[in-house]
């Protein structure tokens, strides 16, 4: 049985080759960067470690820690949310009961361990970027951007072949390959009517705040998205005299920071954060930035995995990522693993004439 190949070694390739493995089907992930990784991009200091894209993971969230169990972790959680309060323009609003059912959480250890542990397991051919697929003598094959050839098994050096694939990259590269290739002709127009959001995330390490948590996101502004502080976030850190501020610009703000200077980006974010938490002090001990210019779709194209998105209609292919059902982890991992299933499903009912 030729493998399911899975194309990206982010939230959602790990998923479908999560969803895959459990069924002992053969498969392999191709991934464009030496290891996987994809959005949970841990961030480690000298103290301190931090999940800038934690507001992302729910307690209530499945997929995610179901994959984490697979892969042996210890799926003890910290809860970053632990004293909550709403932003609005008259100040802080208490919390309602209802908003601890969705808690926000992470793994004790940085989640960037979820691909680490991960990586013992599965098969993954690393450093090579995949710019198209074609049908060819009974398989896929995928073709290698850098070299303009079929991607080869790093240890064999033979052309790998497919019996179906999944393109659990990014909406950007997933238009590129779609181009490219004449099997997803169908989605090419709906894969660049997807638009994104960037999003420019600040870290800050400050002297320590209570509550423990501020959340803008139900009266979010063009300047600010999401803003928190939280001791306990982060248990490889020693000492409980600081604490780390996370801060999501808006995507007005996101969009005038893209290519600013780094020093200017954080000064901006940090006085944005004072305007809101007045008892903020005037500096802070360490920062980091995360920028991003892709990295949330604002329309979502759930209808991608229709029969009609493969020529020939219903070719063992799939799209997975957070373009196609919502910004979440969550939604990017229960895509990838249902790319998994269809592209299985496809195998078993004809695949390509």
């Amino acid at each position: 049985m030729k493998p399911i190949v899975v194309v990206g070694g982010g939230v959602a390739g790990l998923a479908a080759c999560w969803w895959l493995r459990a069924r002992r089907i053969p498969h392999l992930m191709i991934h464009a960067a030496a290891a996987p990784g994809g959005r949970f991009g841990t961030i480690r200091s000298a103290d301190w470690t931090a999940d800038p894209w934690t507001p992302f993971v729910l307690k209530s969230d499945r997929t995610i820690f179901a994959i984490a169990r697979e892969f042996g972790l210890d799926t003890e959680l910290a809860t970053i949310q632990d004293a909550i309060l709403t932003m609005s323009d008259s100040g802080p609003q208490r919390s309602a009961p209802g908003d601890y059912r969705q808690a926000r959480v992470c793994l004790r250890n940085g989640m960037d361990t979820l691909f680490a542990e991960a990586a013992k397991e599965l098969e993954i051919h690393g450093n090579v970027t995949v710019d198209g697929v074609r049908w060819s003598d009974g398989a896929f094959v995928l073709r290698d951007a850098a070299t303009g050839h079929s991607v080869r098994h790093p240890v064999s050096r033979r052309t790998i072949g497919a019996g179906g694939v999944v393109l659990a990259v990014d909406g950007p590269s997933a238009l590129r390959i779609a181009r490219n290739s004449a099997l997803l002709e169908p989605a090419v127009d709906q894969l660049a009517a997807i638009e994104y959001a960037p999003e420019v995330v600040a870290l800050f390490k400050v002297p320590r705040m209570d509550p423990g948590f501020y959340a803008l996101e139900r009266h979010a502004s063009p300047d600010l998205k999401w803003i928190g502080f939280e001791e306990r976030k982060v248990p490889s850190r020693v000492g409980t005299e600081w604490s780390l501020m996370v801060v999501h610009a808006g995507e007005t703000m996101s969009a005038e920071l893209l290519d600013a200077e780094e020093g200017a980006v954080l000064e901006r974010l940090f006085d944005a954060a004072r305007k809101r938490v007045p008892d903020l002090p005037l500096g802070w001990n360490e920062a980091k930035l995360v920028r991003s210019g892709r990295s949330r779709a604002r329309n979502p194209c759930g209808d991608l995995q229709d029969d009609r998105m493969t020529n020939p209609a219903g070719a063992p292919v799939a799209l997975a990522g957070d373009f196609i059902e919502g910004d979440r982890a969550e939604d990017a991992a229960r895509s990838g693993a249902r790319a998994a299933a269809l592209v299985v499903q496809r195998t078993k009912t004809g695949g390509v004439a």
